[in-house]
């Protein structure tokens, strides 16, 4: 004869005590399969964290080396530009006269810098001509060392007013560096210097460099 833990047989037991004993029985199997469920499930979560960890860490070592790549990049593009100027304003040449030759006279008489054919690589002008567009196109001066180039950069102090300025060939980002900079101190206070930024604090006026945005956003 079937007994209870009490060692009661079963069928001494009254109605209530019946009741509390298959639902007692009940509920611990139920706790036993939910448990071996949230045991399962706890390990599946487990392993889908450990998952989700490795992928945000494979991405986050991405990110960084497309961080590295880019400043990479960045500097390779610079580096390019190194001999390279940009001249804006400077009036269209007549028909019939080269931008080599026309940029040639203008720095010679203009800035006082004796330049030749052999000086440059490469002498252009970008975008097309508009003939409804009164302002002169922007002319990319390539020189073929760096020496000349610092030249004509020193000497572009003898320009004044008269409407052209010439400027260091930049990527776009340092460029737009350049551009915040001189928007902030003045554009008599922050310049480029080969493919690199400074500025005048105002506090004291001493020269600053700049390498990002925080450099300008700090003072």
């Amino acid at each position: 004869m079937s007994k209870t833990r009490g060692n009661k047989p079963i069928n001494e037991l009254t109605t209530e005590e019946l009741i509390a004993k298959v639902c007692s029985e009940f509920t611990d199997k139920v706790q036993k399969s939910f448990n071996m469920r949230f045991d399962e499930l706890d390990k599946k979560l487990n392993s889908i964290n450990g998952t989700l960890t490795n992928i945000k860490n494979s991405v986050q070592n991405n990110q960084e080396a497309i961080v590295v790549a880019d400043e990479k990049i960045e500097r390779l593009e610079q580096s390019i530009k190194e001999n390279s100027l940009r001249i804006y304003g400077l009036v269209e040449e007549e028909e019939g006269v080269s931008v080599l030759e026309h940029v040639i006279e203008f720095f010679n008489s203009q800035l006082k810098v004796n330049c030749c054919i052999e000086d440059f690589d490469c002498v252009m002008r970008i975008n097309r001509r508009d003939d409804n567009e009164n302002k002169p196109r922007v002319v990319i001066v390539k020189f073929l060392s760096n020496v000349k180039k610092t030249q004509v950069f020193s000497a572009k102090t003898e320009l004044k007013n008269n409407g052209v300025s010439i400027f260091e060939d930049l990527t776009k980002k340092n460029f737009a560096l350049l551009t915040m900079a001189k928007n902030k101190f003045g554009k008599k206070h922050a310049w480029s210097q080969g493919g690199k930024f400074y500025f005048h604090n105002e506090k004291d006026r001493k020269r600053c460099s700049v390498n990002c945005e925080g450099d300008i956003q700090s003072h």
